[in-house]
């Protein structure tokens, strides 16, 4: 391995000047430099296999470039599809989380108007048996004064309504004492 690095050193002038800037070989991005951008595991296999074989190819620089442009064009076209199948994926996950969230959003507002319609019906009821709840008083309150006058009459001297309370005079009208 030694003599072949001896060698490759040798003919690293030589391996320079075919690769001129009118060489395809020149005019494409480095191997090094392409093996470096791809982030994926695939790649960092290839990277040692490629330095590795760098002495070699200094023997032939055409053959060995255009077999790493090529690998890593496969490599590339490969990525771009895992890429694109990636891209796909989260389009179909961003539909399906904007149905979930769009059927969450009409199961949510059905209840709710439920509920609000339940509520309504709730407080319409409330406020016919308040009514009724204040007519019963008022019924109530009624009697109670009749009592109260019954008393009041029961209990003054017979013949005697008292005079100035309005309750007295009106129960002692009701019963027709006058």
């Amino acid at each position: 391995m030694a003599k072949k690095k001896g060698k490759g050193a040798s003919k690293a002038a030589p391996a320079s000047e075919t690769t001129s800037p009118t060489n395809v070989a020149e005019a494409e991005p480095s191997p090094a430099t392409q093996t470096v951008e791809p982030p994926s595991a695939e790649s960092s296999v290839v990277e040692p296999a490629s330095s590795a074989s760098e002495p070699v190819s200094q023997e032939a620089p055409s053959t060995s470039t255009s077999a790493e442009v090529e690998e890593l064009k496969r490599e590339l076209a490969n990525m771009k599809s895992r890429l694109s199948e990636a891209e796909a994926s989260i389009q179909q996950l961003r539909e399906e989380n904007q149905r979930l969230k769009s059927s969450q959003g009409t199961t949510a507002s059905a209840p709710l108007d439920a509920k609000t319609e339940e509520l309504t019906q709730r407080m319409l009821k409330l406020k016919a048996e308040q009514a009724q709840a204040d007519a019963a008083r008022e019924v109530a309150w009624s009697h109670l004064k009749t009592i109260v006058a019954d008393i009041a009459r029961l209990a003054a001297p017979e013949g005697l309504p008292r005079v100035g309370t309005p309750t007295a005079a009106s129960a002692a009208a009701a019963i027709g004492v006058a």
